[in-house]
């Protein structure tokens, strides 16, 4: 992931002036990610019937990341994701790697792709006894 050391500006999150930091997640690093997590190349593979895998990730277009931080907890209380190119490249890919789509020609169009999550309420829940 790469964030500027120099924050983008300040914001107002649920009552709370928040730094905002804008950078972008590159598809390498989350190949590298699921590379190095046990199941989860297995997991990608399954999920496509076997026609994309983690290596696939690499060159995919990267995720544009906003993230909005209490300054005084240094927590993120929001932050949002643009995946639109990486989605876009995604299903290209899945659709050319389909059985049988040998001989066509595969375009997509994908508008918009974001994720948005706010966060709250940190350390909030009852101790867990193990």
């Amino acid at each position: 992931m790469l964030f500027g050391k120099n924050a983008a500006g300040k914001e107002l999150v649920d009552g709370t002036e928040t730094t905002v930091y804008a950078g972008k997640l590159s598809t390498s690093f989350l190949q590298q990610l699921m590379e190095e997590a046990g199941g989860s190349t297995e997991a990608m593979s399954d999920l496509t019937g076997g026609g994309l895998t983690a290596s696939d990730l690499g060159g995919l277009g990267d995720i544009d990341v906003v993230m909005y931080v209490d300054p005084e907890t240094h927590l993120p209380l929001r932050y949002s994701m643009d995946m639109s190119g990486m989605m876009k490249d995604l299903m290209k890919l899945a659709l050319a790697s389909a059985e049988g789509m040998d001989d066509y020609e595969v375009d997509v169009e994908i508008g918009v792709a974001k994720a948005e999550c706010r966060l709250s309420d940190f350390n909030s829940i009852a101790p867990i006894e193990i």
